[in-house]
């Protein structure tokens, strides 16, 4: 049995102080069964009730119409400004080309390198919208040939990319349950990606749209699209 305020304190540790719960289309996502209730274990004294919206939303089955739908856009358009990395795998841009300038800031570390990059003005020429391949293992090829994969050498990456740059984005496909990706370009190349073994959880792909919207593919053929910040 529980008394004083030491009681109402040691009550609600038998349950939930807190809930996650989604919305979707303005309405609770709530199953058949399920409900949500409220205990008042110390009256009705004045307290704050805090909610926290986080935005975005993960489906758990991908399916063809929802791939279509996001990257109709795209369809069409050529592929421009291949880059690729070591460390941030490899990158597309689809749509018109604008500037975005970093200009010079102040920092406060101690790094050389730092110091010198925050001195000076970047400037880099970006699309309105930008395909890249993250978590994920992937695979160039021309009429069924292997042109190049993740794990070739940069020299070989340079050439395959070289001979996707340009052509345009006609199909895309994903799996519905490990993600794996197919997109077809309209002069033969054929991009693939998959996740690397049994990591399902990571994000293979990111497209980021105009409208600052992010779809993020992950390795178990979900998906998420995160809204942008106000």
């Amino acid at each position: 049995m529980f008394f004083g305020r030491r009681g109402f304190g040691e009550k609600s540790k038998s349950i939930q102080i807190g809930l996650v719960v989604a919305i979707t289309n303005g309405q609770l996502h709530l199953g058949p069964w399920e409900h949500i209730f409220y205990y008042e274990f110390d009256g009705k004294r004045r307290k704050r009730i805090l909610v926290k919206i986080i935005w975005g939303v993960v489906i758990e089955n991908m399916n063809q119409q929802i791939i279509d739908q996001w990257l109709q856009p795209l369809y069409g358009q050529p592929c421009w400004g291949l880059n690729y990395g070591r460390q941030t795998n490899l990158s597309l841009n689809f749509g018109e080309p604008s500037l975005s300038i970093r200009e010079p800031y102040c920092t406060e570390s101690s790094s050389e390198t730092v110091q010198q990059q925050a001195s000076q003005r970047n400037v880099t020429v970006h699309g309105e919208w930008w395909l890249w391949l993250w978590c994920c293992y992937w695979q160039l090829t021309l009429s069924n040939e292997v042109l190049a994969t993740g794990s070739s050498s940069n020299k070989k990456i340079e050439k395959a990319i070289s001979l996707l740059s340009g052509q345009k984005l006609v199909a895309a496909s994903v799996n519905q349950s490990s993600g794996f990706t197919q997109f077809q370009f309209d002069l033969g190349c054929e991009l693939k990606c998959r996740r690397y073994g049994d990591d399902n959880q990571d994000e293979l792909w990111n497209l980021y749209m105009p409208n600052r919207y992010v779809l993020s593919v992950h390795g178990d053929g979900t998906y998420q699209i995160d809204r942008p910040s106000e």
